[in-house]
């Protein structure tokens, strides 16, 4: 076999968040059998603690925030997981839908 006949496995996608949020990450990560790597350092999507409820954007979750669904479906692109799995990481962070798809969410 030659080099160009071997496939290599893509890149994990990585997440970034500060250290308070590190352990209940890593077991949310885990639990859900997520193909996502935590780091300290720039992820393809960071999660950050401001004081006030921001909205979010596809590489920059604010916990306690807001989020459209277009935007979360982005997350779940960017990270290589189901938009379900960004869903349940929403509801850990406690970051609220607006803007449904649905027109369940203002």
């Amino acid at each position: 076999m030659t080099g160009s006949d071997h496939k290599s496995t893509p890149p994990r996608a990585t997440l970034s968040a500060p250290e308070p949020l590190r352990e209940i990450l890593t077991k949310f990560i885990r639990d859900e059998g997520l193909g996502v790597d935590l780091t300290r350092a720039d992820g393809v999507v960071r999660i950050l603690q401001p004081d006030d409820r921001l909205p979010c954007d596809a590489t920059t979750l604010q916990v306690g925030g807001w989020i459209t669904c277009a935007v979360a479906h982005d997350v779940a692109d960017r990270l290589g997981i189901a938009p379900r799995h960004v869903g349940a990481m929403l509801n850990l962070l406690d970051i609220k839908a607006r803007h449904c798809e649905l027109g369940l969410f203002q």
